[in-house]
């Protein structure tokens, strides 16, 4: 017997069971959260594509560190 290959994204149920939210842009929040960066929402669903999820479960993709630098401080404070 010949296995069906699987979808190149995930399915909207398989996304629903991984992130136990129904609705999109609820489960892309949580994919984000999670590290699924190509994670995104088309025609009102969300698509992840099955190598992105794959390689992020096997820690093979690791998540991006913010871009935005802490504030320095010049100065003290002058007080009057």
């Amino acid at each position: 017997m010949i296995d069906q290959p699987r979808p190149i994204t995930l399915t909207p149920d398989e996304i629903a069971d991984l992130t136990r939210y129904r609705r999109a842009s609820a489960q892309l929040r949580e994919l984000h959260a999670r590290g699924f960066a190509r994670a995104y929402i088309r025609a009102g669903q969300v698509v992840l594509e099955r190598p992105h999820f794959e390689a992020v479960c096997r820690g093979e993709v690791q998540r991006e560190r913010p871009r935005v630098k802490p504030p320095q401080v010049i100065g003290a404070r002058r007080q009057a």
